[in-house]
């Protein structure tokens, strides 16, 4: 049985138990357009193209028709938006470890120093410097990378504790290192 509705990320069609986007209203959708979309759907799914330091690589098609590879529970672009995308059975195994390697890369490549396993100064796209773990982060501001490079663990949690605060008041002033 095929239903479709409408939901937060528009008209959408559901079949054997999985959802798909469907162009167009979901209320005098055809059969003929709702097999179209389910089969433009299963195109997109994600799928297994290789395997790479024994864990999988796996490719998929996002809402923007941007393909990207899923591996080591992270997420790549295999190509950028508005290149043309390549189509997902088209993936080999070698292209999508080149993707992996060239991304991991680009991502060391912004590490300018590694305080521990998980804290880091890294530089933005505008080569700004900012301390992160990954999930927190404050941009350095006036503090030098070589002012950084003697902190630890606690020195970039309080940092970025610090620019927290000052972010909730709406400070607009430099972030600097408490002695």
């Amino acid at each position: 049985m095929i239903t479709s509705g409408t939901g937060e990320k528009g008209a959408w069609l559901r079949y054997d138990e999985k959802f798909y986007f469907l162009e167009g209203d979901p209320f005098t959708v055809s059969v003929e357009q709702a097999i179209v979309a389910i089969e433009k759907g299963r195109a997109r799914e994600k799928r297994k193209v290789g395997v790479w330091e024994k864990k999988s690589i796996e490719a998929g098609m996002n809402r923007n028709n941007v393909v990207y590879l899923l591996w080591n529970e992270k997420y790549f672009n295999f190509t950028a938006e508005g290149e043309a995308q390549p189509l997902l059975n088209e993936i080999s195994a070698e292209q999508a470890e080149q993707c992996i390697r060239q991304a991991l890369e680009n991502e060391l490549a912004k590490v300018a120093h590694q305080i521990d396993s998980k804290w880091s100064i890294r530089r933005g796209k505008t080569e700004n410097l900012y301390v992160t773990n990954g999930a927190d982060s404050a941009p350095l501001g006036k503090v030098t990378l070589e002012e950084a490079k003697s902190w630890d663990k606690k020195d970039a949690q309080n940092f970025v504790k610090q620019f927290k605060s000052l972010k909730m008041k709406g400070s607009k002033s430099a972030y600097t290192k408490n002695k």
